[in-house]
């Protein structure tokens, strides 16, 4: 299945970026580090079914969709 309008801007949304309105969460918040530490969190759209990761790691994409 293609990726619905929405998807196709979030996955170009900045760091600071809310899930759009369609976007559900999937799974627990995963948590890395402890002070300085940074979580990660899936969701999946119930559009589309497109999955992403969100990421606060500043060294990654703050969202990134699964590929198969």
């Amino acid at each position: 299945m293609e990726l619905c309008d929405n998807c196709v801007k979030q996955a170009t949304k900045l760091k600071r970026g809310s899930p759009h309105p369609d976007l559900e969460t999937v799974g627990d918040v995963r948590i890395f580090g402890s002070i300085n530490g940074y979580r990660e969190q899936d969701y999946q759209c119930v559009v589309c079914q497109t999955k992403f990761s969100f990421s606060t790691n500043r060294n990654d994409f703050a969202w990134t969709i699964w590929r198969s």
